[in-house]
Formats: structure tokens, C-alpha cells, sequence
């Protein structure tokens, strides 16, 4: 009966890939203003604030019913011949639809991160909506990745034979890779930028602190560097790095035993990354070591994503606290 029911309300869908357009849609809002989604979806039916974020809320919880045809088959004799009869009727099967979805936005009114949940009769009108947004707005184009070549990236990323994400003189400097999406629980991340006890190199290192909490019922959390921030693969951005063949990091721990996976790329969206690399589940030492990750055999063509860092409560279980120095592509 469950799998009749699930069928018919596909067959009102257009098709049962429908959460796949629910998602590429909420990707698509991803680091747009809300009031794009405002737009998309309609009115919020409310919010909720935590510090500086705010949540918004989209939500269906209704009760309705469907007729599902049913045949039941009798037989009977006419002397000794067996007759076989069948009936069609309609049974009337009780259904519930619900849907809810969750944009965070940031304090400039920024999408950040999404979530849903619920079944296809409940988020049908939602899922069309941002179809149409995606068809109309976001119809995939590959262009060209901008190229690190120019000038103004050369002199202030490209060092020699570097591209620098994090160091003393491109700390500041918001046109290459920022530390902007944040992931998971990321309510338990924080982070001391100019950090001045014991960096690598120079004056400042960054300082990432994870409480190991449940703060977004996630059980884990991370950091992606990407270009633009907050760049979830819905806007053309990234760098070609083509011509670089690894990507070099110095990381410690505080008390050393922290485990953590570091990496690059792996952003899908309308523009994707072209590649993905990691270091999985490394145990950092509380002194400044050098880790390097391979990427000879990577298509580095479009790069969004250009290092991430992912840290998870099994591992960490009383949080950690660790430190990144002399982040680049060489």
C-alpha cells in the first residue's frame, strides 16, 4: 500500500527525482540575500534568532486523504464450473502532508546554510517553486574560471611560485580563499584570526577553537575557504590552479591528539569544484608540523573551494583547539 501511495504522489510531482530539485534550489539560494528567498517561497511562516544568525521557517502540516482503487476477486459454480468474478472500488486511505525548511542567514541578511525535512505531498508546491527558480535563474553555464594570472591576483596571492590563502601579507586580503563557509555545527566554532603566540612564521597564525557540542544537532563541524565567501558553487567564482601540483599547510594542536581531515574542493552547485582532495583523520602534533596534499593527477581548472577543514564530536569528544599557518598552493 505504501509503495501504490508513494507512487501516485510522485506521478503528481512530475517524477520522483523532486527532493534532487528541492536541494539544487536551496543550493541556488545559498549566499543570496533572503529576501530572494522571500521572493522564491513567499513568506516565512516565522524566525528565530541565535546571537547573530537568524533562522526562518517555511511549514506545511496538513491532513487530507486519497482514494486508492482496490480489486477483490470472488469465485463461485455453475454446476460443476467454476466462475471467477472481480470488483473495483475506491478505498479511502487517510494521508498526512508536512514539509519544513530552514534557511540561517547571517547579520546581513545572507543565506549560510539550509535544511528541510517532511514528504512530497507536503513539499510539492515548495519543490516547483524552486525548480522555477533554478530554471529561470540558475540554468547551469559553464564559464571560464577567472585566472590567477592577472596582475591584481599575482601581486597579492601569487607569490613566486606560490598561491598564498593565509600568511602575513594576504591575511587581509578578500579576493583569494576566506574562511566563510562555515559548516555542521557551527555554532561551536571559533576562531582567533590574528592569533600572536607562537606562529609558524611571522607574527599571526589563526586559532580555531571546536567545543565538540551538538549546537546544530550535527555532530560534527568545519570551515571551507572560498571564493567569493560564502560560495556554495551558485556564483562564478574560484581560481584556475592549474599549474600548481600540491597544497602545503602547517597545523599543531593544543595538547597535540586532536584529529582532524584537511582538504580542498568538492563544492557542487551550479558552478562546481573540478576537483577534491583530503587528508582524512590526521592526529595533529602540539608542534608545528608541515602536511602536504597530492594533486599531480587533479583537473585544478575551476577551484571554489580552495581548503576545508572538518573536525567531528566521535573524534574529539571534549572539543579541541588547534592552529593554521602558511596556507598555499605551490
Amino acid at each position: 500500500m505504501q509503495k501504490i501511495f508513494i507512487f501516485l504522489l510522485c506521478l503528481g510531482l512530475s517524477g520522483c527525482a523532486t527532493f534532487g530539485q528541492m536541494e539544487r534550489g536551496l543550493n541556488a539560494l545559498q549566499g543570496r540575500d533572503v529576501q530572494i528567498a522571500f521572493d522564491v517561497l513567499g513568506y516565512p511562516s516565522g524566525k528565530q534568532e541565535f546571537g547573530n544568525d537568524i533562522v526562518y521557517y517555511w511549514q506545511v502540516d496538513s491532513s487530507g486523504a486519497i482514494l486508492l482503487p482496490q480489486t477483490s476477486t470472488t469465485t463461485g459454480y455453475v454446476g460443476m464450473t467454476p466462475v471467477y468474478g472481480s470488483t473495483t472500488y475506491n478505498q479511502v486511505v487517510p494521508v498526512n502532508y508536512n514539509c519544513l525548511i530552514k534557511l540561517v542567514t547571517d547579520d546581513k541578511g545572507v543565506i549560510k546554510t539550509w535544511e528541510y525535512n517532511g514528504n512530497y505531498g507536503g513539499c510539492a508546491s515548495y519543490i516547483k517553486r524552486l525548480n522555477r527558480y533554478y530554471n529561470q535563474e540558475e540554468a547551469p553555464k559553464f564559464k571560464t574560471p577567472q585566472k590567477i594570472e592577472t596582475k591584481e591576483a599575482k601581486s597579492n596571492m601569487e607569490q613566486g611560485n606560490k598561491f598564498i590563502l593565509f600568511d602575513e601579507q594576504s591575511m587581509n586580503d578578500k579576493r583569494g580563499y576566506v574562511p566563510s563557509g562555515w559548516m555542521g555545527d557551527y555554532q561551536a566554532i571559533k576562531i582567533e584570526y590574528n592569533y600572536t603566540n607562537n606562529p609558524h612564521s611571522g607574527l599571526y597564525c589563526q586559532k580555531w577553537f571546536y567545543s565538540g557540542k551538538k549546537t546544530n544537532g550535527q555532530g560534527w563541524g568545519g570551515v571551507f575557504w572560498q571564493n567569493p565567501p560564502n560560495n556554495w558553487g551558485n556564483v562564478d567564482g574560484g581560481f584556475n590552479l592549474s599549474k600548481f601540483s600540491k597544497l602545503t599547510f602547517w597545523a599543531r594542536g593544543e595538547n597535540g591528539g586532536e584529529v582532524l581531515t584537511f582538504g580542498m574542493g568538492g563544492i557542487t552547485g551550479r558552478y562546481s569544484d573540478s576537483a577534491k582532495a583530503e587528508l582524512s583523520k590526521i592526529a595533529l602534533t602540539k608542534e608545528w608540523k608541515q602536511y602536504t596534499i597530492d594533486l599531480k593527477d587533479k583537473n585544478l581548472a575551476r577551484i571554489i573551494g580552495g581548503f576545508f577543514w572538518t573536525v567531528n564530536e566521535a573524534d574529539n569528544p571534549n572539543g579541541c583547539t588547534f592552529y593554521l599557518d602558511d596556507i598555499a598552493y605551490e
